[in-house]
């Protein structure tokens, strides 16, 4: 498959990122759906606000760039 999906941090008023994804097909549904998955770990200190981003140039045709709701670590 080869799309990733962006882990990032709050730093000041700007988003770094801290880590790229990568995905992995767990299951096959109607096309053009794919269920994909991924485990990653990463040491934060307490209370960062961060997120994940699924860029425009990650997304199929006719789907839009996403974001996740921002967490407190």
């Amino acid at each position: 498959m080869g799309k990733y999906v962006v882990f990032q941090r709050l730093r000041n008023t700007k988003w770094v990122t801290l880590k790229k994804v990568t995905l992995a097909t767990v299951a096959t549904t109607t096309a053009p759906t794919q269920v994909t998955s991924s485990t990653f770990k990463i040491k934060l200190p307490a209370r960062l606000r961060i997120r994940s981003i699924l860029p425009s140039t990650q997304a199929a045709t006719c789907y839009l760039p996403v974001k996740s709701k921002v967490i407190r670590s």
